[in-house]
């Protein structure tokens, strides 16, 4: 009997089936009765995407602070993913488009926001 020659992609994890979930939610539960540690059950669940990734918080983003500041606007264009599954965090791409005046009046604010931290941190040693 001849093999045909036939190309076989790689899972895509974008497109896994409600039926492939139910699959690796089966034997993730087997695996639970092997002392699997629950920190490789939670990976397998979150590379399954079974478990939502969480996601930088934008609001923490102290030079979106500043861009907010100067009433700028920015887009979220995606995501990139760092880290080591089960400890993968999304971060978002932004973009921002502007001459380089404005982003001098971004530098600015950023630098003179340190003045004033860096005197503040003075006064309190004295």
């Amino acid at each position: 009997m001849k093999i045909e020659s036939k190309f076989e992609e790689k899972l895509n994890y974008d497109n896994i089936t409600d039926r492939d979930k139910k699959i690796v939610k089966e034997v993730i539960e087997y695996l639970k009765t092997k002392d699997v540690s629950e920190k490789t059950c939670d990976a397998v669940f979150q590379k399954f995407q079974l478990k939502e990734e969480p996601v930088y918080d934008l609001e923490k983003s102290n030079f979106l602070r500043h861009i907010k500041k100067l009433k700028l606007y920015y887009n979220d264009q995606g995501f990139i993913k760092e880290g080591e599954y089960p400890d993968v965090i999304r971060y978002p791409i932004i973009d921002i488009q502007y001459d380089v005046r404005v982003f001098e009046k971004v530098y600015a604010s950023i630098i003179e926001e340190g003045i004033k931290i860096g005197q503040n941190i003075g006064n309190e040693k004295n």
